[in-house]
């Protein structure tokens, strides 16, 4: 890792980002062989809580069942606690979205 190296966990806002990445791999291979490495990613917003590419009320239920049940996925301001916080923000923010 670099001195310039960038690191940021949670979501993205809207906006223009350059993602670039640097790797090392190796093999033990007992014949000649070849390998390539394919990456795919997706980037949704922070409210598409069930990724399906659309903001909607299917969404804030599924933010609300794991909400409800206190799971890390509920965390939406990233703080380690799911809580009341946590609801009033994704909820602002989906209805902010639609």
């Amino acid at each position: 890792a670099g001195d310039d190296d960038e690191h940021y966990v949670g979501w993205l806002y809207a906006g223009t980002y350059a993602v670039s990445a640097d790797f090392t791999a190796s093999a033990a291979a007992f014949i000649p062989s070849a390998g390539e490495l394919s990456l795919s990613f997706r980037i949704y917003h922070k409210t598409d809580f069930n990724t399906d590419g659309t903001i909607d009320v299917n969404d804030k239920e599924a933010f609300l069942d794991e909400f409800r049940a206190r799971t890390a996925a509920a965390d939406y301001n990233g703080d380690g606690v799911t809580n009341r916080d946590d609801r009033v923000s994704f909820i602002a923010d989906w209805r902010a979205a639609r």
